[in-house]
């Protein structure tokens, strides 16, 4: 509970952010972009880490790593992160 604590208090702060640095007459096109992001890649996680669950602790896996989905997300916040340092 306490390691995804922050990731659900991350969201309304990052909304509340994006609200106070735009106008009000763009603040629905702003919040609808992030839903509209934020929507197709839970979608796609939902599908790739039990995927990955499944082919390394399957028996025919190259390694046994259970844990093989935490790595994987973290690879894609540091793409997260890389594509946000090239943009500011």
């Amino acid at each position: 509970m306490i390691v995804f604590a922050p990731g659900g208090v991350g969201q309304p702060a990052l909304n509340a952010i994006m609200s106070r640095d735009m106008p009000a007459d763009e603040q629905g096109e702003i919040h609808g972009t992030s839903s509209s992001i934020t929507s197709p890649t839970s979608v796609a996680a939902l599908w790739a880490m039990p995927n990955l669950f499944g082919w390394f602790t399957a028996p025919e896996a190259p390694s046994y790593f259970p844990g093989a989905a935490f790595p994987a997300a973290a690879l894609c916040e540091l793409g997260a992160l890389a594509i946000f340092a090239i943009a500011a």
